[in-house]
């Protein structure tokens, strides 16, 4: 199992119109983090900038979100050091990864899109 840390813009991903694999990428994400299979990290942070978007977006992703059993932390020291991972899963709208390298990935990782 693995400790995996979500920036908010995994979250964006979700109401993406414009690179539909980004939604069913975070959706397969969020599946494996709801099924244990490795555990789910966001922080304070992320819920603000979710608190602070338009009323029908953070609706939408509160909806998609709700029932995934996060681990909630404080952005301080210990959340800074999680950026001291080795390994940085990221997607751009140039690289499309296979959902695949999501679904198995090789250490513990901080997942951003960009």
């Amino acid at each position: 199992m693995m400790r995996l840390y979500l920036d908010t813009s995994v979250f964006g991903a979700l109401l993406d119109r414009e690179m539909p694999q980004r939604v069913e990428i975070t959706r397969d994400l969020l599946g494996l983090i709801i099924d244990g299979s490795h555990t789910g990290i966001i922080s304070n942070i992320v819920l603000e900038e979710i608190e602070r978007a338009p009323e029908e977006i953070r609706e939408r992703l509160l909806a998609e979100i709700s029932h995934v059993p996060f681990q909630i932390i404080l952005e301080d020291e210990a959340s800074a050091n999680l950026f001291k991972i080795p390994v940085c899963f990221s997607v751009s709208r140039k690289s499309r990864p296979p959902a695949s390298d999501v679904m198995f990935p090789p250490s513990n990782l901080l997942i951003t899109f960009r």
